[in-house]
């Protein structure tokens, strides 16, 4: 039998590697600098780490998260996405609240 450690089944289901991937993922977004695609994952990432702490300690239930890890993968690329998209819009309407300025600095 395989060990347990060597699956992703053993290591997503840790609040410390979701913590771990949120600082990467704002490491790189600090280099991107786009607010688009890094900082919703890191976000994403740091509420599923809460949720797993929170699983964890028995504050809520043991049945609301799943038992597999490509759900916990999914669940945090939606999440992702969910706070993807009202930063897309913020970004849009500042862009175009710049360019309707009669600011003679805005190129």
């Amino acid at each position: 039998m395989a060990d347990s450690h060597l699956f992703l089944g053993y290591w997503l289901f840790l609040p410390q590697i979701w913590v771990i991937m949120a600082i990467l993922f704002l490491l790189l977004e600090l280099t991107d600098g786009s607010r688009v695609f890094f900082l919703p994952i890191s976000l994403a990432s740091v509420v599923i780490a809460l949720l797993i702490f929170l699983q964890n300690a028995g504050v809520i239930a043991s049945g609301i998260l799943p038992d597999k890890w490509y759900w916990m993968l999914a669940i945090c690329m939606v999440l992702a996405l969910m706070f993807s998209l009202p930063m897309t819009r913020i970004r849009k309407q500042k862009i175009k609240d710049e360019m309707d300025s009669d600011d003679v600095n805005n190129y």
